[in-house]
């Protein structure tokens, strides 16, 4: 049997995840924590790295006549129905193969979640923490 097609589970096929929710983990705590504690962080990201990303992403975006966004939202509320559909359907069929992979798809999800939070973190988080517009 072959690794990559999922059949064996050892230390080595969990690492990538584990390196990768512990990397983003990491990532995610110095970025804000730095953001939060030092505002002239904050304000660098937002004037020289923020541009960037933005510039990227509304480039790529730009291609489509309608909102990427959006279109992606009904995408994600679509597949986690489909997903709580499949998850009740396997309950009541009682297929037991597929709690041969529960560590596999929480560090799946966990990794997921990390994807998020680090997106987030890097498109709008860190700008929270510039200075105020108040007087």
């Amino acid at each position: 049997m072959n690794s990559r097609l999922g059949y064996l589970h050892t230390k080595e096929s969990y690492k990538k995840y584990i390196v990768f929710i512990a990397v983003s983990f990491l990532l995610l705590v110095v970025l804000n924590v730095t953001a939060r504690l030092y505002s002239p962080f904050a304000e660098w990201y937002a004037t020289t790295i923020y541009p960037i990303i933005v510039n990227i992403m509304s480039r790529i975006t730009s291609i489509f006549p309608f909102s990427v966004v959006e279109i992606l939202i009904y995408l994600i509320i679509i597949g986690v129905i489909y997903k709580i559909i499949i998850f009740i359907k396997n309950l009541f069929t009682k297929r037991h193969k597929d709690t041969k992979n529960i560590k596999k798809r929480i560090l799946k999800v966990i990794c997921i979640i990390c994807s998020i939070a680090l997106t987030f973190t890097l498109t709008t988080g860190i700008n929270y923490h510039r200075y105020t517009f108040a007087v």
